[in-house]
């Protein structure tokens, strides 16, 4: 990795009589962890290195034919629903490599997806044109048929830098959804991570990658030279903060290692919580503070939906 990545590593070695306790150094409970020395070290746009690859083919003869690496979401609260309802309007937000929108977009669906940080097919830079793209595809849906029947956030929580990002992302969907329509989400599990870690060896390389966690949950990895934040949910947690956005939450998936959730009955927020959120996801930042500053429309448009939303529930 190091030399990969051409930076120095200083380390160390001990004794194997002393590799016991240096173990039970290493793996003790010492409170929360502190990570606003590496803020500016990972900014917003470098959370697009860990988007899953989703239904990608088995390398594997056994398994050929087969698709590898499904979304929990997708697979156990999305396609059910979609599959009983095929006129279903839908957006997967937050879509990553939009794999499922892809795949079932061919078969006659209604699925809209958006990535701020889609990258362009085998490069590293993200495709702008592409970005655009989507959103003004969201535009367009929105102006001919209104807010969507069902909106999939998977694997975007875990994703977000800072509480302000997951405030803008729940506050984005809670936006995109009907008054009727339904929310699918799916974010990382803090219990099931913790179960895994104890399940582990306690020299292996797993035993200690939730050792770093800070008051916020938050953990951050270095990942192809770059550093990324990785936040964790409790079911609780996960409950307590999707009841500010929707009427209705069911969570599920306490021992598995993505936490499912199904929203419905979105709330009223404020206009300003609508105006900032949606100004940001849809038109995040990226490096040397590129903004594209093709969402306005968008906004506008869908602000107004919002709103005649709320009243017609009030």
């Amino acid at each position: 990795m190091a030399a990969k990545n051409h930076f120095d590593v200083l380390a160390w070695t001990c004794t194997s009589l002393d590799a016991a306790q240096l173990v039970a150094d290493l793996t003790g409970e010492y409170g929360v962890y502190d990570w606003s020395g590496l803020e500016d070290q990972a900014p917003v746009y470098n959370q697009h290195i860990v988007q899953p690859k989703r239904l990608r083919q088995y390398t594997s003869l056994r398994k050929a034919g087969k698709l590898a690496y499904k979304s929990e979401v997708w697979e156990k609260l999305a396609l059910p629903r979609l599959r009983e309802r095929p006129d279903m309007r839908v957006v997967d937000f937050g879509a990553g490599h939009g794999d499922y929108a892809k795949k079932l977009r061919p078969e006659g669906y209604s699925i809209d997806d958006y990535e701020p940080y889609r990258t362009t097919p085998g490069k590293y830079a993200v495709d702008i044109r592409g970005v655009v793209s989507m959103v003004r595809t969201i535009e367009k849906r929105l102006a001919a048929h209104g807010l969507y029947d069902m909106v999939v956030l998977d694997s975007v929580i875990n994703a977000t830098t800072s509480l302000d990002y997951q405030h803008w992302v729940l506050t984005a969907v809670n936006a995109l959804c009907a008054g009727d329509g339904t929310v699918c989400i799916g974010t990382r599990n803090l219990l099931a991570e913790q179960a895994f870690e104890r399940s582990q060896h306690s020299t292996s390389r797993e035993s200690t990658r939730l050792s770093f966690l800070d008051h916020e949950n938050v953990d951050m990895r270095f990942m192809q030279g770059k550093w990324m934040r990785i936040r964790f949910h409790t079911p609780e947690s996960l409950a307590e903060l999707l009841g500010a956005y929707f009427g209705e939450v069911t969570v599920a998936g306490r021992s598995n290692a993505t936490l499912r959730a199904v929203c419905k009955n979105p709330l009223p927020l404020s206009d300003l919580d609508y105006e900032k959120a949606l100004d940001e996801e849809f038109n995040m930042p990226y490096p040397n503070d590129f903004r594209h500053g093709r969402h306005k429309q968008l906004v506008e448009n869908l602000v107004k939906l919002v709103k005649e939303r709320n009243i017609a529930r009030a």
